[in-house]
This record gives structure tokens, C-alpha cells and sequence, in this order.
């Protein structure tokens, strides 16, 4: 850890981005894997595979468990070209999206119009993932990228009670006015989650500002990146060069050295 260290500020303790890795990574591939079991016994019928959609499926969960293999063993620093979390993480999105489109034939056209505007969120998660990958340090294409992936979520649920209602009567997946409100379901869909981004960052900033006895701080430290000279070399003083790029990271007393 540098020595020297300024533009120092108080802020919350929180885990460690190694930590939320493994986590995220570990539970994603468990769920994987239950996934799998519960498509595999069910495309079975009298003993032949009959459920073409669950092929597509079981397809679909097989890249968004490779992203999850690659991000654990970047976690266990394996050797691995650099961002190919990134990448693993666009090519899940987009085999889903590819999946998706083709998956339409023969149905309603309710039925499609909820799918297409699936396929278009999906279509801007691809986009943002490979725009962060380019500008990793930009946190409007991080947001991008985090509600994007939040309104595929939503709006999953969404579909499930559009096209089977637990309570109330079926929608009619024929009728014009019925599909303006699904367009309408849509954006509200956007808006709740722009509202919800909004107030946690809005909490979040509150709350680090308000802390002032965290044991932790909020310090500029060098990167990489600024313990290189122009010739690739490391520096003998250890000094920030003013023109190299410095990154803010949270120091917590009981983490690993950054």
C-alpha cells in the first residue's frame, strides 16, 4: 500500500470486491446447476426428449455458467486474457437474446411483443457490457449496464403473469388496446427502476456523507497504471506522477493490502 496518501474522506466498511465475486459467482453456478436438473427431467416424455424449449433453455443457462467459471477463476488468479469477464458476460447475453428471437414462431402476437421487448433489453445489455468493458472506469455505462440487467429481470416476471395470470382473467393476446397497455406495463417497468436507482443512490450518498467515525476511508491510491514510467518501468521514488491515472478505493483496516 502507498505510503502516502491524501483527498482522504470517511466512508462506510463494506466487503471486499474479490469477496462479492466469489459469492455472486459461487451461488449464480448453484443455481445453474439446479436449473439444469429441473429442464433436463422435464424435457423427458415416455422416455424421449419431446421439450424442444427446454434444450434451448438448459442452452441458454450453459454461457451464463461459463461466465460465472470465468469470473471464479479470475477470483482464483488464473492466467486469463484480460476482460474475459466481460466478454463471457456479453456472449451469455447474447446467445440468450440470439436464443429468444428465434423462439417465436406460431405464437400470439401478445406473445411476441412481450418476448421482442425482452430481446431489445437484452440486445442493450449486450451493448452496455462491451461499452464497460472499453471504458471500465466510466460509471454511467457500469449504471447502464446494472439496469439493464435489472429490467430483464423485471420484466421476466412480468411475462409470467401476463401470459399466465394466477388470479383474474387471461389477457386476449389478439386485442390492439390490450397490447397498448403491455407497452404501457413496459415503461412503467423503466420508470420504477430509474426511480428505485435513483433513491438508493441518493441513501448511499446520504450515508456516507453523514458517517464520520468509520473506521474506514475513502482514498486516492495508485494504481497499477501510475507506478510505470513512459518506458514501462517502475518508478525508484514510488511517487503519483500527476499525469498518471489515480482511482478511488475504499481501505478498510481488517482487508487485504490493495
Amino acid at each position: 500500500m502507498p505510503s502516502e496518501m491524501s483527498d482522504q474522506a470517511e466512508c462506510p466498511r463494506v466487503l471486499s470486491k474479490s469477496a462479492l465475486l466469489e459469492k455472486g459467482s459461487t451461488v449464480s453456478l448453484w443455481k445453474v446447476q439446479d436449473i439444469y436438473k429441473s429442464e433436463f427431467i422435464t424435457g423427458f416424455e415416455d422416455g424421449h426428449w419431446t421439450h424442444m424449449a427446454n434444450a434451448q433453455h438448459i442452452t441458454m443457462y450453459f454461457f451464463f455458467g461459463l461466465n460465472g467459471v470465468v469470473d471464479l477463476l479470475q477470483y482464483k488468479k488464473w492466467d486469463l486474457p484480460p476482460k474475459l469477464d466481460y466478454v463471457s458476460s456479453a456472449l451469455a447475453f447474447a446467445i440468450e437474446g440470439f436464443l429468444f428471437y428465434f423462439h417465436l414462431h406460431g405464437r400470439s402476437h401478445m406473445n411476441v411483443q412481450v418476448h421482442m421487448f425482452l430481446f431489445h433489453t437484452i440486445v442493450a445489455c449486450v451493448v452496455s457490457t462491451l461499452l464497460e468493458m472499453q471504458h471500465s472506469h466510466n460509471v454511467i455505462l457500469a449504471l447502464c449496464r446494472t439496469f439493464f440487467t435489472l429490467l430483464q429481470g423485471t420484466w421476466f416476471f412480468q411475462i409470467g403473469f401476463i401470459l399466465y395470470p394466477p388470479i383474474g382473467k387471461n389477457w386476449d393476446e389478439e386485442d390492439h388496446d390490450q397490447m397498448m397497455v403491455i407497452t404501457l406495463i413496459f415503461t412503467w417497468h423503466v420508470a420504477a427502476l430509474l426511480a428505485t436507482m435513483t433513491g438508493l443512490g441518493i441513501i448511499i450518498y446520504l450515508r456516507v456523507k453523514s458517517l464520520k467515525d468509520s473506521l474506514s476511508s475513502y482514498q486516492l491510491v495508485e494504481t497499477k497504471e501510475s507506478l510505470l514510467n513512459d518506458e514501462g518501468q517502475v518508478t525508484l521514488n514510488g511517487r503519483i506522477n500527476s499525469s498518471s491515472p489515480r482511482v478511488h478505493q475504499i481501505i478498510d483496516s481488517d482487508s487485504e493490502d490493495v
